[in-house]
């Protein structure tokens, strides 16, 4: 506390000393600058200095303190690119590829910094993890009278400062793009971007869980034919209730090459006394070596699919494989199927095998052991997520968050007990194994909207290193029904929503978790 009341009166006397009569704040800027600078936002060596242009290695000083103010911050290289400066800050933002040299070798720290020049550090710092990567240059052109003087790699910087209004023009519609930027005005646009920041963060959304268990395994890393003991490997299993649907995925590649083909697939063991029923509802399967048009197909042909072949009879106390895909060495596969058992006693496990083998040697498989880099296999409780969205309130939330703190975000999206339920083993292959599916991959999530009427949702990935990447997603609209949607950090995906909606999102596999929404007003 007495630090910063310190640092306040600090502040104050800075600000009204006549001594800097000469650099003295405008009137309008006076209770912005003393927050400023007491929050510790302002680098010392610009205090007092309001009314001057402030230099290009400056303004990195200002941005490395605004970093810091989020509780980050930029890392310093190990080398540096520049031969007429050391500067840290300078070299912290020119690795985060915040900034740019004027040329090969030369960064000129000491030159003004230009209006636009100051409009696009601080849109890149939007796509740096400090910052939420922002959606503000999407949807309306500016239409600033000098828009021609505006060079065409400042154009993104331009706009994201338009439409946030982190920073403004200078008067009579004009942006001014080689002015100077003075002291001052950088000082109070670090403000604005901190709020900028703060309107950024997602509304936590409450969800129920819908739809059936899902036996799921994701565990590429452990498709070695030459590591498995004899004939294969199970990654997960459970029981199978009667009379009710269940789904069973695997998603895996293998890395062998040329070398011989796998056979994946669900066994089914009947540890009754009688013959059982299993039936297979619907049935998807996408092989390539494009992670995400792999997953596209598999789901596409699984939502549209109806039921497949004739039930499968399996014997007492025998182990059967009802579903079976072959994958060659150096392709990856995604394949979802959805099955029922129609009798009592029966339970199934996915496994992946050297080659088909009897009854026996299935029902002995060992367990195959995760890597422990955050893939998962097991029982999930459940396949979809019901999401009431009131439109009206919500402008910006996030699905399939790929970090712990996301995980937390929204109640009921990740409902299994993290420390309690085994969703995959250790090399033990008995202590519970702590990784989330991250992305919270083939999971259907029902977004139900209301008081949509005149609003358009934006998706996209969040994370700003695959800014300039594609995602991939399927979507469900009763307009389209299931379809795949492309987007990026730069070009979401719209949709024009009309009142009461429902909109189905799934992510799919090879894919960027953290994805955004936002609910804005249809453009006229």
């Amino acid at each position: 506390m007495k630090k910063e009341i310190c640092a306040a009166a600090l502040a104050a006397c800075l600000l009204a000393s006549p001594a800097l009569a000469a650099s003295a704040p405008s009137d309008w800027a006076k209770n912005d600058l003393e927050r400023a600078v007491s929050s510790g936002l302002v680098p010392s060596a610009l205090v007092g200095e309001w009314q001057r242009p402030i230099t290009r290695a400056e303004f990195c000083a200002l941005a490395q303190q605004l970093a810091k103010s989020q509780k980050n911050g930029f890392a310093l290289p190990k080398e540096n690119p520049f031969t007429d400066t050391d500067d840290e800050n300078v070299l912290r933002l020119s690795a985060a590829g915040i900034v740019s040299g004027k040329s090969e070798g030369i960064f000129a720290p000491n030159d003004p910094l230009t209006r636009q020049e100051a409009a696009t550090m601080l849109y890149r710092m939007t796509n740096t993890s400090v910052f939420p990567a922002s959606y503000a240059d999407q949807r309306e052109q500016y239409a600033f009278a000098d828009l021609e003087q505006i060079n065409h790699w400042a154009d993104d910087g331009v706009a994201f400062c338009y439409r946030t209004g982190v920073m403004s023009g200078v008067g009579e519609n004009r942006f001014d793009p080689e002015g100077v930027y003075t002291v001052e005005q950088a000082v109070i646009t670090a403000l604005r971007m901190q709020a900028y920041a703060a309107s950024q963060q997602p509304t936590p959304l409450t969800m129920e869980a819908a739809g059936v268990p899902m036996l799921y395994a994701n565990n590429p890393e452990i498709l070695d034919p030459r590591k498995f003991e004899k004939y294969g490997i199970y990654t997960a299993k459970t029981t199978m209730p009667v009379g009710e649907p269940i789904d069973a995925e695997y998603y895996h590649w293998s890395y062998m090459g040329s070398y011989q083909p796998m056979i994946l697939g669900v066994a089914v063991t009947n540890n009754g006394k009688r013959t059982a029923q299993v039936t297979i509802d619907k049935r998807g399967v996408g092989l390539g070596q494009n992670s995400m048009e792999v997953s596209r197909e598999c789901y596409e042909q699984f939502y549209e699919s109806g039921p497949q072949e004739e039930p499968a009879s399996i014997k007492p106390g025998e182990t059967k494989l009802v579903v079976k895909d072959t994958l060659p060495g150096g392709t990856m596969i995604n394949a979802r199927v959805q099955l029922t058992a129609q009798s009592d006693g029966l339970s199934m496990k996915l496994v992946a095998l050297k080659q088909e083998v009897a009854s026996e040697f299935l029902d002995a498989l060992p367990r195959g052991i995760d890597d422990g880099a955050g893939r998962t296999a097991g029982r999930f409780n459940f396949s979809e997520r019901n999401v009431p969205v009131d439109a009206s309130a919500v402008q910006y939330f996030t699905l399939c968050g790929n970090t712990a703190a996301l995980w937390k975000l929204n109640p009921g999206e990740y409902p299994q007990e993290r420390n309690a339920d085994p969703l995959a083993v250790k090399d033990t292959g008995t202590a519970p194994f702590t990784y989330f599916l991250n992305g919270n991959f083939a999971t259907t999530y029902n977004l139900k909207f209301k008081n949509a009427a005149g609003k358009t949702l934006l998706i996209r990935p969040n994370d700003p290193t695959v800014a300039d990447k594609r995602a991939l997603y399927l979507m469900w609209t009763e307009e389209r029904g299931w379809y795949s949607a492309e987007a990026s950090v730069k070009k979401p995906h719209e949709i024009e929503l009309t009142g009461d909606d429902e909109v189905r999102f799934l992510l799919l596999g090879g894919n960027y978790g953290n994805v955004g929404f936002r609910v804005m007003d249809t453009p006229e």
